[in-house]
């Protein structure tokens, strides 16, 4: 925690710095195949980052008011990609390992909820919800298929607000090529449904979307099975 406040002063791209040099330094410890000056320098160098990113993050800790906060409960199912991707499985496939990672994430839930503190918040990982749920851009709303009521059910089963990870449609309803995927984080009230979403904005290229499209996505399905 304390070494991580240095993101204030630089972002990830600071504290990613501090990791690379103790990474670079163990390294060069490790093959020896530097010099024993250069070895003892990156070292030295190595440590004095980590301790004035130590000494910075008690230095802003401490000079934070500290409040009582909402109590979350977190959901990890630990849960193999190859389970979450449809692309390297059949429909039959997909549908099983669908009911499964929702049995897990289901069974989890019970467990966390069952405890002596009850979270006012419930968050379950990206990619944790695998029914696809779909955005009406003629209507404006999310349309109360399956996934919706589903979504809704965990959440009453939760006690509490779910922040879920899954995928959203926008389309707009029997109009082909209107569709957009979203890699999407929904807000489930146990009782009002949906109430609000965040959606990716930094995709993966080639994993969640393929850039240059026209040009690459011929290549794509001739050798995967990926579908967008």
């Amino acid at each position: 925690v304390w070494l991580s406040q240095i993101a204030d002063l630089g972002g990830v791209h600071l504290v990613g710095a501090v990791v690379a040099a103790v990474a670079g330094a163990a390294a060069e410890r490790a093959l020896g195949e530097a010099s024993a000056r250069r070895r003892w320098v990156g070292s030295i160098a190595a440590a004095a980052m980590v301790a004035v990113s130590v000494g910075y993050g008690a230095w802003r800790i401490s000079s934070l008011p500290i409040q009582d906060g909402p109590t979350i409960g977190v959901v990890q199912p630990n849960i193999p990609q190859d389970a979450k991707v449809f692309a390297v499985r059949s429909k039959d496939e997909w549908a099983e390992a669908r009911v499964d990672v929702h049995r897990t994430m289901e069974r989890l839930t019970r467990e966390l909820v069952a405890g002596e503190e009850k979270p006012d918040l419930v968050v379950w990982p990206e990619s944790s919800y695998l029914n696809i749920v779909e955005w009406d851009l003629r209507e404006g709303r999310y349309v109360e298929n399956e996934a919706y009521r589903q979504l809704a059910a965990y959440a009453r089963l939760a006690g509490a607000p779910l922040a879920v990870g899954c995928e959203v449609v926008e389309h707009v309803p029997g109009v082909r090529g209107s569709e957009r995927m979203l890699n999407a984080m929904l807000l489930v009230d146990p009782e009002a449904g949906i109430v609000g979403r965040y959606a990716k904005v930094h995709l993966v290229p080639f994993g969640e979307y393929i850039p240059w499209r026209d040009v690459v996505e011929p290549i794509v399905k001739r050798w995967t099975k990926m579908e967008r």
